[in-house]
């Protein structure tokens, strides 16, 4: 209404009353200004009401919340509290319940319940799980295991965690991560926990973090190429079994971690760049990252080649050679055979299988391996009975004491492990399994099964026990319980 209707409606009352009515129109007037001035008040009594009540509820809210911190997944619709130490799920009801039980300490807040909970409600799925900022003890309890199990340095496991942080928030991912000891079992099993806590069985999303990870090389790109420094896994099924119960215990902590290093750091790479105070783990990640073919190949020529012209190397040994070169680094087989060979040809004659003027100190404890022991004292025979295997141990030791009682012997401190190479690389032809136990072999330096027929002709017994006390009071190789109970259970 406009002030001029106002205007012409009080003249029409003024005209149309009497002298004797004006001090009753005049105290009416005033009386509106009364009425008005206690309506404007009540209102800002209202307002300061209400804004003390909301302040008592938004501080109250604040500081519980403060004291319990609660978190919230989306796409799961899952609820988590922090006690500081661990995230872990809890039921909406309890949350509620436990906010309850605190609010019937202040009975003027009471009747603002469904307010409260509304509005607690509300605050907590603002608190997303991956924006959590974790307490250092939670980061140091998933530090201390993954570099006890996974990694040897504490910048190689922030490293790890920053790529799987970068993995769960999306970020644009464009490197290949290569480790040169498989932890392929424990990244699936990861991932699969990981998804579905965060997406829910129904959501999966397939090799969103294993896809980056590599064991081998596959013709990617250098540049896009970075190593993580791995531990060697040994004792595979205890290990696995331990990191299963961790991580299905602890995979919202890990989540927290991997996701507080993403953003600490901005992305992996820029850790690596420009935070990794470790030197070592630095240039090891990015070895690829500034070579090409031919650095890496005259680096190899460099440490391992040297110039003869009476001696020459078979292909496979200069290979062989080559991948030792690449493991003392620890880094994967980063060339294919045939690319090795282009780039070799650049620097040595290669003619009919053979480099022309070349030799290597380092066959020579390979050349006495193959050539002295496993040659003349071992048949190929390819049987796949497993009463002609040897285990990888066995063969250490029956080589061990051969070269021990040589007129001249080597002088060469063998591991099973380069003794397993060894044989991988120069007799692909047998079966090796389990990178341990190799069938279709014999050798008379262990005849097994022999030693196997004059425990029973001596003490006419299959027990295991009895067996071992009998071979160690004849000083003999003793046989593994594997193999003594498979061989009796098809020859009794």
């Amino acid at each position: 209404m406009s002030k001029i209707i106002i205007e012409n409606e009080i003249n029409t009352i003024l005209n149309s009353l009497t002298s004797e009515e004006y001090d009753d129109f005049l105290k009416y007037l005033k009386n509106y200004q009364i009425i008005k001035e206690r309506k404007i008040r009540k209102k800002v009594q209202k307002e300061e009401k209400i804004k003390k009540i909301t302040n008592s509820i938004n501080k109250f809210i604040q500081d519980y919340s403060s004291k319990n911190p609660y978190f919230y997944i989306p796409e799961c619709n899952l609820f988590l509290k922090y006690d500081n130490a661990n995230y872990s799920i809890i039921d909406k009801n309890i949350i509620w319940y436990n906010l309850l039980s605190q609010l019937n300490h202040y009975p003027f807040l009471l009747k603002h319940k469904d307010s409260i909970n509304k509005i607690f409600y509300q605050n907590i799925k603002k608190n997303i799980l991956t924006s959590a900022t974790p307490d250092s003890r939670t980061i140091q309890n998933i530090i201390s295991f993954f570099q006890k199990f996974f990694c040897p340095d504490k910048d190689s496991v922030k490293y790890l965690l920053t790529i799987i942080g970068d993995s769960i928030l999306k970020k644009d991912i464009q490197k290949i991560y290569i480790t040169f000891n498989k932890i392929t079992p424990f990244l699936h099993f990861f991932e699969d926990t990981l998804q579905e806590v965060l997406y829910g069985k129904q959501n999966l999303k397939k090799n969103f973090i294993s896809k980056y990870f590599k064991t081998k090389y596959h013709n990617h790109d250098y540049k896009n190429v970075r190593f993580i420094n791995t531990n060697e896994i040994k004792n595979c099924n205890i290990l696995w079994d331990i990191c299963k119960t961790f991580i299905e215990k602890n995979i919202y902590n890990i989540i927290v971690v991997a996701c507080h290093y993403s953003y600490r750091y901005t992305n992996n790479e820029n850790f690596i760049q420009n935070y990794c105070t470790n030197d070592e783990v630095k240039e090891y990640s990015l070895y690829m990252n500034e070579r090409e073919r031919s650095d890496i190949v005259n680096d190899f020529i460099k440490h391992y080649i040297h110039r003869n012209n009476n001696m020459n190397i078979r292909d496979r040994e200069i290979y062989y050679l080559f991948e030792c070169y690449l493991k003392e680094l620890k880094v994967p087989k980063i060339m294919f055979h045939s690319e090795f060979r282009e780039e070799m040809k650049k620097n040595v004659t290669y003619e009919d299988g053979y480099w022309k003027g070349v030799t290597s100190k380092y066959l020579d404890h390979i050349h006495y391996f193959l050539n002295s022991f496993f040659a003349v004292h071992f048949e190929v025979n390819h049987d796949t009975d497993y009463s002609s295997t040897y285990e990888i141990s066995e063969i250490y030791q029956i080589f061990h004491l051969w070269n021990k009682s040589s007129i001249k012997p080597f002088s060469f401190d063998y591991k099973e492990e380069n003794i397993l190479n060894i044989i991988t690389n120069f007799f692909p032809n047998i079966k090796i399994e389990e990178n341990r136990i190799l069938y279709g072999i014999y050798t008379k330096l262990w005849d097994k099964k022999n030693d196997l027929i004059k425990f029973m002709n001596e003490k006419a017994s299959i027990d295991y026990n009895e067996y071992y006390k009998w071979a160690k009071s004849n000083n003999m190789f003793i046989i593994s319980k594997e193999y003594f109970t498979h061989y009796f259970s098809n020859n009794s």
